[in-house]
């Protein structure tokens, strides 16, 4: 008799997996078939595969070895066990069907009782007993998932309570290892000084769809393609062949024109990497990578792990004592952590600070010294060809404002790119060049706030879990309730103080720093020293004059010059004015410095 092999396991993490289960299942499954003088002539291997979740004929490997295409090859299916053919009534009771259909037999090397059970269905329909063995079995079957389910549920949550990995997708920055019994989450020598630079790129400003582009651009997997990768389950082409493309998997017609092999989308959400009707060459990638995103860079950094803690539905696990569980090392302290969800719940805000990505040096920098609006930069002159050149000017002059009128639009001149930019470099390092650069550094107040959360959602829990309960019951979680009552009134005591942002040196020069940098970070280190230039094109002699805020306190130091036929207005703000006087109460001027000849020199 022709059998085929069916393994399958829940859950399995390629080569380096630990588990014995699919060897075991195969030695239990040979030994069955020479029992029965059978020969294997085929094996269908689903690890990783959850029968709850997936009917025999939804499974990668099995579900093709039941298509029609191969289904003349073997007489019967052999499992270990029944519970790794199905889990349901309704599964059980389609396979059936599916064996009366095609005259197979069903073989459980290990049924009932431990010893092996076949279901015959080659006499077809007319034969009742097999089909109420099937309805017997059946509910077993499902009987048992469901305890299987619930066991699993209470596992989890002891192994979160404790601190030990379960299983499944761990943090990016971890990986499991094996300890005693049980495994632990440790740091990751490949992905967490990733982690590392991502958090250190959020802290000083840079947005998350940047980085995401860098990383991508570098060839880093995200997440979810790095466990694509470290479990093995790539979709590559078994062969050479033409591509024929389905909603959820694809058929390879291949060149020796053997039977066409398909070929399941894993995972599920990535997008083909060929289209229909073209050709691959055996193990040629199937999918796309999956890449980095500003969501996954979110979902990384707002997780708790990130302090080495435990989490379940979006809160802190705690432990009898009302203390956060710790299940690895924390990759960041706390005071980072606070800043980096103060960071990222600023940019989530609609007044959070304008694209960037792609955008003019001078973009938020520059200003009109007529109207005020703030200039931007296009093309202009022929479509096509020389003679195009890049300029800034503000958007009345241009006409983007609906409400103004040949009388109301402003007369400025737009002025070339590179005069403005290299005139605004001069100014910029004649004043302030041989500054040390300061950043803004949040001081993290002390706040205890997420904690109290925490701890109030987990007493409220354990007083719902004991309401109404026998006094058996309450006695058991009497301690822990007021243990975790202790803890919130303890947190609630404690001191509240507000961040405060401090100016800390950089240890470099502006100068310095300008020479290094690329136009994106010399257009954020514009930004985060608050400068402010009014320009205007300066011809025979006329000075346009210099628009400063409504707030002229902030800009206490005013700079003017004329370079190159551009007038420029410099407005440094009072940090940047007060370290070019020394005298914090001072209000700074400057000397204009003028280039058209005969007009002299004056103090602003």
């Amino acid at each position: 008799m022709r059998l085929l092999g069916a393994v399958r396991l829940s859950r399995h993490r390629g080569e380096g997996d630990p588990s014995t289960s699919p060897d075991r299942q195969d030695a239990s499954i040979l030994a069955e078939a020479k029992a029965r003088n059978g020969e294997i002539v085929g094996w269908a291997r689903d690890l990783d595969v959850s029968a709850i979740k997936l009917s025999p004929f939804q499974r990668p490997a099995l579900g093709e070895w039941l298509s029609s295409a191969k289904v003349s090859q073997y007489d019967g299916i052999v499992w270990s066990r029944l519970d790794r053919a199905v889990r349901s009534m309704a599964d059980l009771h389609t396979l059936a069907q599916w064996a009366t259909t095609n005259r197979k037999v069903l073989i459980f090397a290990s049924g009932p009782g431990g010893s092996s059970m076949s279901l015959d269905m080659r006499s077809g329909p007319m034969d009742a007993i097999p089909h109420l063995i099937v309805t017997i079995l059946a509910f077993a079957a499902q009987m048992e998932a469901q305890a299987i389910t619930e066991r699993n549920k209470d596992t989890r949550a002891y192994m979160r309570q404790i601190g030990r990995w379960s299983g499944g997708m761990h943090p990016y920055h971890t990986k499991p290892v094996q300890q005693g019994n049980g495994w632990q989450l440790v740091e990751n020598p490949e992905t967490a000084p990733v982690m590392r630079e991502i958090i250190e790129r959020v802290l000083k400003g840079e947005s998350k769809l940047s980085i995401a582009r860098d990383l991508n651009s570098r060839g880093i997997a995200s997440p979810r393609e790095y466990r694509v990768i470290a479990m093995e389950k790539e979709p590559r082409a078994p062969k050479a062949g033409r591509v024929s493309l389905d909603e959820k998997s694809l058929t390879i017609a291949p060149d020796d024109c053997g039977e066409p092999v398909v070929c399941k989308r894993f995972p599920v959400h990535a997008d083909w990497a060929v289209t229909d009707g073209q050709h691959v060459d055996q193990d040629d990638r199937l999918t796309l990578p999956i890449l980095w995103n500003s969501k996954t860079i979110k979902e990384q950094l707002t997780a708790r792990a990130l302090l080495g803690e435990v989490e379940f539905q979006g809160k802190a696990v705690l432990d009898k004592d009302g203390k956060p569980v710790k299940r690895c090392e924390p990759l960041v302290n706390r005071d980072d952590w606070t800043k980096l969800q103060r960071v990222l719940d600023d940019a989530s805000k609609p007044t959070a600070k304008p694209r960037t990505t792609n955008a003019a040096l001078l973009l938020g920098t520059v200003f009109c010294a007529f109207c005020g609006e703030r200039m931007y930069s296009r093309n202009q002159g022929k479509s096509y060809g020389p003679g195009r050149y890049a300029y800034y000017g503000c958007r009345s002059s241009w006409g983007y404002v609906m409400t103004q009128t040949k009388d109301t639009k402003c007369r400025a001149k737009s002025v070339y790119m590179d005069a403005l930019e290299a005139a605004v470099e001069r100014l910029l390092m004649d004043n302030v060049g041989d500054l040390v650069v300061l950043r803004e550094v949040v001081r993290a107040g002390e706040s205890h706030r997420d904690e109290l959360e925490s701890a109030k959602a987990a007493l409220i829990d354990l007083l719902e879990r004991t309401a109404g309960k026998p006094e058996a019951v309450q006695m058991i979680y009497k301690a822990q309730i007021e243990a975790v009552e202790a803890r919130v009134a303890h947190l609630a005591s404690l001191p509240e103080t507000e961040e405060r942002v401090e100016l800390e040196s950089t240890g470099q020069t502006y100068r310095q720093v300008w020479a290094s940098a690329g136009e994106t970070e010399r257009r954020r280190l514009l930004k985060e020293s608050g400068v402010r230039v009014e320009v205007a094109k300066a011809e025979s002699g006329e000075l346009a004059p210099a628009l400063l805020p409504s707030d002229v306190d902030d800009y206490p130091a005013v700079s003017v010059a004329v370079i190159d036929g551009i007038q420029l207005s410099m407005l440094l703000p009072r940090t940047l004015a007060e370290r070019v006087s020394g005298n914090p109460s001072a209000k700074l001027t400057f000397r204009q410095r003028s280039l058209i000849p005969g007009m002299p020199d004056r103090v602003l």
